[in-house]
């Protein structure tokens, strides 16, 4: 697992918040598109580049 600065995806960053201060991003098992919950279905889980829902969370972006 790694430590992002934001989404290689979209630029997303995250914001420190009561609740949680990191945000997971996705790999897409099929092609490797890193990818955020903000990208594809409408909760996220989809590949931007393939459309796949098949994906793991390796990486993780904190707030500064």
């Amino acid at each position: 697992m790694s430590s992002l600065h934001s989404c290689p995806n979209c630029g997303r960053e995250a914001k420190d918040s009561m609740f949680s201060n990191f945000f997971d991003v996705h790999t897409c098992s099929e092609c490797g598109q890193k990818f955020c919950n903000e990208f594809g279905n409408e909760d996220g889980t989809e590949c931007p580049n393939c459309n796949s829902t098949d994906y793991l969370d390796y990486d993780k972006v904190y707030a500064d």
